[in-house]
């Protein structure tokens, strides 16, 4: 069967051969061209044999007209003049509102999650900020990088470590704070110093206070203490398992 099409004049379906030419029915508020049935075609255009308004169209009327062997399309779902159209009109209209504001919705809550991590990262970085600030504060006033007092001992560090925490605090850095410090990989197996270590390129000396602040801070060791910025006047413990235990509990910093 063609396609079922609706007539703007009697609200019936009929198939494309039964459908008649596009008329101007301004009774009903079409002032264009609008489909119609082959039956209400010929009523609406036929002056002297019809001179009923559009809206007295019936199918009893076709009959009366002599149309009655037109078939009506079948398998189409019955529907009052005008009533679909405008129905599926209201049904677009309600569709794309609920679309809009659903989106609105959508892009609401994309910008408040926006705003929340911008707020979190903000805050993590005032953090960040201020406890650079005050790290570099606390060892400029313990004169950690001014030598040691006669009697006292140097503690060295590793100084890729030191390099990573100066970086770390060094004014509007964006670095992490460096890891625990890293003194074991200044040792050998046996905790004796590994040979070759120069002074500034892999060690830096530090004052007690200072060393106790980075551990307190950090965490990781061994602490290295010697009599002289050198670290092969470092005298490992005595103790070999002591040793190992110091090595250990640093490696798993």
């Amino acid at each position: 069967m063609n396609r079922a099409q609706l007539c703007h004049c009697c609200g019936d379906y009929y198939c494309t051969k039964c459908m008649g030419s596009n008329l101007c029915i301004k009774e009903f508020g079409y002032d264009t061209p609008v489909a119609t049935c082959l039956p209400c075609a010929i009523i609406l255009s036929d002056s002297e044999t019809f001179t009923g308004v559009p809206e007295v169209i019936t199918r009893e009327t076709k009959r009366d007209q002599g149309f009655g062997d037109v078939v009506v399309a079948e398998e189409v779902p019955p529907s009052g003049r005008f009533s679909q159209p405008a129905a599926t009109d209201d049904i677009s209209s309600q569709s794309g509102g609920q679309d809009s504001r659903r989106e609105s919705k959508k892009k609401s809550r994309q910008s408040s999650a926006t705003e929340e991590e911008s707020g979190a990262s903000a805050g993590a970085s005032d953090a960040l900020s201020a406890r650079r600030m005050k790290e570099r504060e606390d060892l400029e006033m313990m004169g950690w990088g001014g030598g040691v007092n006669n009697g006292e001992e140097w503690y060295l560090v590793d100084a890729s470590w030191l390099r990573q925490w100066k970086k770390f605090t060094k004014m509007g850095s964006r670095d992490q704070p460096p890891g625990p410090v890293s003194n074991h990989r200044l040792l050998l197996k046996d905790g004796r110093p590994a040979p070759g270590l120069q002074p500034d390129l892999h060690y830096r000396g530090i004052n007690e206070k200072a060393w106790t602040y980075f551990f307190t801070v950090y965490g990781g060791g061994p602490a290295l203490s010697c009599p002289a910025l050198d670290i092969y006047s470092y005298k490992p413990p005595k103790d070999q398992k002591e040793s190992q235990t110091l090595k250990s509990k640093a490696r798993k910093n």
